[in-house]
């Protein structure tokens, strides 16, 4: 609990400098009339209760240490998890070559677009296999699973208590950044959001909504907590350690493929590593992968409802 007292010092700071920063540039750039610093403050004493209660919440019930015998109750050895992760990154690699070639352009969306879905269809194929034979590819742990049902709530209500602080990162992140390069970050920090944002393109807009809200998360939870974070486990690493290395990957990897811009980077990093922490213990805690699906899933479908809830902002005269 000791912990706690300075997380919410840094959360009226923060939150309170990056609501008054917010309402100043909008203000300035013409998005934002009347009210709109009382929007802000008031946005910010949400985040700020929020974040209170779900640190008393974490703190008070140590949500975040599995118990021993949490766990799934399969693992694969060095060499099958090796296999796997190689398998799913190959059928990307294979399903982009092949989408950009049989995606019909009749339907529109263009190229990229095309190389997307092909890596998604083949990606989810090679994850289904993959979870479909965890009985006869992987060892027998000494986990006890959650049942399915309870998993998909638990990782819904372990989303409802990280939400504030993953928000809470990103303004941190965002916060920092300004006062380093004197710039704030681009508004929309994940390139799917600028595109659904941007594109008019049904097919585009549709498709990139499908992909980040059911394929991304089955694809991504089973690579980096299926099998990497297993995997991990499997080597004698702590559960602790290995959550926060595949958290750190997990973030490190959305801005080498490319989802992040290196203008975002300040802001989106930590709560990708704040969202990976969360996944892999959901996944420690219960046992199963609907858990961590479920919270991304969940996570990836509320900012695109935000995005498109939202009106576009006014963009300043040139």
């Amino acid at each position: 609990m000791a912990l706690v007292v300075p997380l919410l010092a840094l959360v009226v700071i923060a939150s309170a400098d990056g609501g008054e920063r917010l309402a100043t540039t909008a203000a300035t750039n013409g998005t934002m009339h009347g009210d709109a610093s009382s929007s802000a403050w008031s946005e910010s004493l949400l985040l700020f209760l929020w974040c209170a209660a779900s640190l008393a919440i974490i703190f008070g019930t140590r949500g975040w240490r599995p118990g021993s015998l949490d766990g799934p109750a399969w693992r694969p050895t060095i060499a099958v998890g090796l296999a796997a992760a190689v398998l799913i990154v190959l059928a990307g690699v294979l399903g982009e070559i092949g989408g950009s070639f049989l995606w019909p352009a009749a339907l529109g969306g263009g190229t990229a677009i095309a190389r997307s879905i092909g890596a998604a269809v083949l990606q989810v194929g090679a994850c289904a296999v993959i979870v479909a034979n965890r009985h006869s590819i992987f060892q027998r742990s000494h986990g006890h699973p959650s049942s399915a049902w309870w998993s998909v709530f638990g990782g819904a209500m372990g989303l409802l208590l990280a939400w504030p602080l993953v928000q809470l990162s990103m303004l941190v992140g965002a916060w920092i950044t300004a006062i380093v390069t004197d710039a704030p970050p681009p508004e929309l920090a994940h390139e799917t959001l600028r595109q659904l944002r941007e594109s008019e393109d049904l097919v585009l807009r549709v498709s990139k909504i499908a992909l980040a809200v059911v394929a991304a998360p089955f694809v991504e939870e089973v690579l980096y907590r299926g099998v990497i974070q297993q995997m991990l486990r499997a080597t004698g690493m702590g559960r602790s350690a290995a959550i926060m290395l595949v958290a750190a990957l997990f973030a490190v990897m959305h801005l080498g493929d490319g989802a992040v811009s290196a203008a975002s980077a300040g802001a989106a990093l930590p709560a990708l590593f704040l969202l990976g922490v969360l996944f892999g213990v959901l996944f420690e805690r219960t046992g199963r992968l609907a858990a961590p699906v479920t919270a991304h899933a969940l996570f990836n479908a509320a900012n695109v409802a935000f995005l498109l809830w939202r009106p576009s902002p006014t963009l300043p005269a040139p």
